[in-house]
């Protein structure tokens, strides 16, 4: 039984032997990664060539493929919910709003994930800050 809960800085990514098509093209074959907490991963390559698509399989959002994905010793097809707590995918058109501020724009996508809990305007101007964003947390 996989836990309700688990520590992000426990976490790992495994993946194992995955394999992905599309119309008969093979867009990925065979891959085996697996990444500790804190280290990080370069997905390159040309247009088509399977980096959205294996992002998606990551985040859950895909389950078009075969091999496995493990986050935390979990697979992420028999969990999914544990995954979401503790990821979230933003592709390359990612919704922000240009008529929003962007402490507007954390406020709105804070208020679709978080499950009706609060967050201080505070945390999220400190988070914008940190980001290098203070002196553009009011303009649009």
């Amino acid at each position: 039984m996989p836990p309700s809960s688990i520590n992000p800085e426990q976490a790992a990514l495994c993946i194992n032997g995955l394999c992905c098509a599309r119309a008969e093209r093979e867009l990925i074959h065979d891959l085996n990664q697996n990444l500790q907490a804190g280290q990080g991963l370069r997905v390159t390559g040309a247009n088509g060539s399977g980096k959205t698509t294996l992002l998606r399989i990551i985040a859950g959002l895909s389950s078009d493929y075969s091999g496995e994905v493990r986050w935390a010793d979990c697979d992420i097809r028999l969990n999914p919910g544990l995954l979401r707590e503790h990821l979230l995918f933003i592709g390359h058109r990612p919704g922000v709003k240009a008529a929003l501020t962007p402490l507007e724009n954390l406020h709105w996508w804070h208020s679709l994930f978080a499950s009706g809990a609060a967050v201080a305007a505070a945390s999220l101007r400190d988070s914008l800050a940190a980001f290098g964003l203070a002196a553009q947390i009011d303009t649009p």
